[in-house]
């Protein structure tokens, strides 16, 4: 795989920090840097499954309070109901595939 260059202005709290790591470690800044940015990427909208991957373009537009209020939403009573009819009938029996696919 390759590399770009990125440079970086951190401030010093977060450098000195970093460059603590690095000595405890045994790392060197730029790699720990490589870690933690890998680590906190949100997963790629191509390893969705394609029936969802639309929506999920769109919601990277959202602005960040539209994000907050769709992840603080419910759905409908009727949609609830029907999610726990259908857990409580799978754990008793099994759903077929139809219900499987239901909204």
């Amino acid at each position: 795989m390759g590399t770009q260059k990125l440079t970086l202005e951190l401030p010093e709290p977060i450098f000195y920090w970093l460059a603590r790591l690095s000595k405890l470690t045994q790392q060197s800044p730029e790699e720990l840097a490589v870690q933690s940015i890998a680590g906190n990427l949100p997963p790629s909208v191509e390893d969705a499954p394609p029936e969802i991957q639309a929506e999920l373009w769109a919601m990277q537009q959202l602005p960040v309070d539209e994000l907050l209020k769709l992840a603080h939403s419910q759905a409908p009573i009727p949609q609830q109901e029907r999610h726990l009819a259908l857990l409580e009938k799978n754990q008793a029996v099994s759903i077929t595939p139809e219900e499987r696919q239901a909204e």
